[in-house]
């Protein structure tokens, strides 16, 4: 027998993120806006008085100030950025945790499925 349920319940990615997030009391997430990261924000906006979205001036900061973060509380944040660039400009703040042995979480965007491997929208 073959269980059909009644009905499907749709969760997004980015919701994953967010309920998993306040599972853990993570207090922020770091960003920066941009096409490949609005279905992670979408999921955040309903839940900004939980988890407060800081809006850093460039990616690489963002990377910095989890870093920072962790450095003094021990408490991983995580940062995303959109596609193409943002995941360019994140290396140095990756490659500065991992050398000193910090800690956050990266989530970059991506272009919509159809689009893969057709350099489209800066893809990485």
């Amino acid at each position: 027998m073959i269980y059909k349920p009644e009905k499907l319940t749709k969760i997004k990615g980015g919701d994953v993120v967010a309920e998993y997030m306040l599972k853990e009391k993570i207090p922020y997430i770091i960003g920066y806006a941009g096409h490949g990261a609005i279905g992670l924000l979408d999921s955040f906006y309903d839940k900004q008085d939980q988890i407060k979205v800081v809006w850093p001036r460039i990616e690489t900061a963002a990377g910095f100030m989890a870093d920072a973060y962790y450095r003094i509380t021990k408490v991983p944040l995580p940062v995303y950025v959109s596609t193409g660039p943002g995941p360019a400009l994140s290396t140095c703040a990756v490659a500065n945790a991992y050398y000193d042995s910090s800690a956050f979480l990266l989530i970059t965007g991506q272009v919509t499925t159809n689009q893969f491997d057709s350099g489209a929208l800066q893809e990485p």
